[in-house]
């Protein structure tokens, strides 16, 4: 998994002016609060994520890291991926664990942070069109998603799903 050198770890540090434990402690704390109230900050931990995730020398992430990465940052107190009729997340491991067996490449990985928060504004997937330029694991996880909810199509017939 994810390595840093010990000059990254101490400059990293030196950047925040986190020089004792104690001042270490409440930078982390302030991390916390803004990956719940900051989306900029959440997008970068989120991108910055999949390097940390993956095996040393290895392009992609295995799927049960990443699902357990998954359940990290999508579930409170930072990202709640669940809207009022759908349990997102639930639903996204559910169908990964039964119908996905291949790691999670880098463009899996982010294009799945901008459909988390898409789902998040619109959780009727209005937005949604099998035309996009979506990784094939998340057009067949749409599928996947209107079948759970027994739609025919999204929002009237706009969404068509094979």
């Amino acid at each position: 998994m994810g390595e840093f050198s010990r000059e990254g770890f101490i400059q990293g540090w030196k950047t925040y002016s986190a020089d004792t434990l104690a001042k270490q402690q409440a930078t982390i704390s302030q991390f916390r609060r803004q990956l719940s109230t900051s989306p900029d900050f959440f997008k970068r931990v989120y991108k910055h994520t999949f390097l940390i995730a993956r095996t040393s020398g290895q392009k992609s992430v295995q799927l049960d890291t990443a699902i357990e990465y998954w359940r990290l940052l999508f579930t409170s107190p930072n990202i709640s991926w669940s809207t009022q009729s759908t349990p997102w997340l639930e639903w996204w491991i559910e169908y990964l664990e039964a119908r996905w067996k291949k790691s999670v490449n880098k463009d899996m990985w982010d294009q799945t942070g901008i459909f988390v928060a898409k789902s998040l504004q619109d959780e009727s997937l209005s937005w949604w069109s099998e035309d996009g330029a979506w990784p094939g694991v998340l057009d067949e996880f749409v599928g996947f998603v209107v079948e759970k909810r027994g739609e025919k199509g999204g929002e009237g017939e706009k969404m068509e799903v094979e």
